[in-house]
């Protein structure tokens, strides 16, 4: 887009052309010969109120100018956060990963709480009375994790 805008022909170019070439101009069924066709050229180059009827897309380019750097800015902002976000996508599978194979959380390390646990480690704390180590009192739950009474 921005290749065509470069090329996009002046109202100067468009009569410098059309001069040097001494071309004509049908307009309907009439001809501007090219003598007249210089001349009506030449007054609208110095009237910019001419000039906008005559030549009425030479505003066009810098409309488009501005259109196409905004949605060009709009597409490499929308790049950058998507590239930031893969990023970040793989940062998380990576840790996600790390964690399911990290050696702590394999299934033959893991505690197995069950009863026969519990029978044969009757004083751990997560197995005192089916309480989990938590003792109540009169003000909420208290953890005691010590193995004595609590409060001691």
């Amino acid at each position: 887009m921005f290749g065509a805008l470069s090329n996009f022909p002046t109202p100067k170019f468009v009569s410098e052309s059309w001069c040097s070439d001494r071309q004509s101009v049908l307009i309907g069924d009439d001809e501007m010969t090219p003598d007249y066709t210089c001349a009506v050229l030449y007054a609208a180059l110095k009237n910019n109120k001419l000039k906008g009827e005559i030549f009425y897309n030479s505003k066009v380019k810098s409309t488009l100018v501005q259109v196409g750097a905004l949605a060009l800015s709009k597409a490499v902002v929308s790049g950058i956060v998507a590239s930031a976000f893969l990023k970040q996508a793989k940062l998380v599978k990576d840790v996600k990963d790390e964690f399911d194979n990290a050696e702590f959380n394999q299934p033959e390390n893991q505690l197995e709480f069950d009863e026969v646990f519990c029978l044969n480690n009757p004083a751990a704390p997560s197995c005192r009375g089916g309480s989990g180590g938590r003792l109540a009192s009169g003000g909420g739950v208290d953890f005691d994790f010590s193995g004595g009474a609590q409060g001691q």
